[in-house]
């Protein structure tokens, strides 16, 4: 029984080991090698502005929120993958996430960043942003978006 099992462990360990090169052998180049991808460094939400100015862009009756067809429509969006988002990471291996999942992340974002466009223009001044750069480094406020550290 022992002599069966081992070749069988064996086998599945050098398949998944040949699987594994393969996929790092064929992958496209790492998002991290792209500079013009990679947040602004000297102020981590400079590309908060950005997406919440593309995001508002769905919330057409203009009340802070995106819901129901305005939802359909950004999932639609990314779908169809016409949603310009700035400085966003891509994917590991080139694979993106459902729309739908990804829609419910960046509407919950919306939501998140909502609040602090004062003068509901759909975009964070600087005023604005520095507003919610000290909310969130006193732990008031957590961005769901890629590179928020809080």
């Amino acid at each position: 029984m022992k002599m069966k099992t081992k070749p069988a462990i064996t086998g599945s360990a050098m398949l998944i080991t040949g699987m594994a090169l393969i996929l790092l052998m064929t992958r496209p180049e790492s998002h991290a090698a792209e500079p013009d991808n990679k947040p602004d460094n000297k102020n981590p939400l400079a590309h908060v502005s950005g997406i919440y100015r593309a995001l508002s862009a769905f919330d057409t009756d203009k009340n802070k929120k995106i819901e129901g067809a305005e939802n359909t429509n950004l999932t639609n969006a990314i779908s169809e993958d016409t949603l310009k988002l700035p400085d966003l990471p891509k994917a590991p291996l080139g694979m993106k996430p459902p729309a739908g999942m990804l829609a419910g992340r960046l509407t919950k974002a919306h939501a998140t960043l909502a609040p602090y466009d004062k003068n509901s223009n759909g975009d964070l001044d600087d005023a604005e942003l520095e507003q919610l750069q000290s909310d969130r480094d006193a732990g008031k406020v957590t961005l769901p978006l890629p590179h928020s550290k809080k």
